[in-house]
């Protein structure tokens, strides 16, 4: 019945669901498509409910950026970068090394 009164509502809501898969199957950082190697090693946020991914290529920046022991904004001011979750902050210093590693050998074997 509702399909019969609302068909453009039908349709808004298969474009919303197609737009979604989408959103998971691209790094939401740098907006690339994530690889089967991404999806089948995720990061392990400590935050159950989070799930957040990203692209090995990513990953591999995060990691980068915490070697720095300071890095200078656009402003002059200085800050330390640290391995935490872009979505919900969580420390992934622990797995994020293990999760890149997984990664490599899936890609490369």
């Amino acid at each position: 019945y509702i399909a019969l009164a609302f068909p453009s509502a039908i349709t808004y809501q298969a474009t919303m669901t197609k737009a979604d898969d989408n959103e998971e199957n691209d790094c939401p950082l740098c907006l690339l498509p994530l690889e089967s190697y991404d999806h089948s090693h995720p990061l392990q946020c400590p935050s159950r409910h989070c799930h957040f991914n990203c692209c090995m290529d990513c990953l591999e920046r995060m990691i980068q950026s915490t070697k720095d022991d300071h890095t200078e904004a656009s402003d002059g001011n200085t800050f330390r970068v640290f391995l935490h979750c872009p979505n919900c902050r969580s420390n992934l210093g622990p797995s994020i090394r293990d999760t890149l590693l997984l990664r490599k050998v899936d890609k490369y074997s």
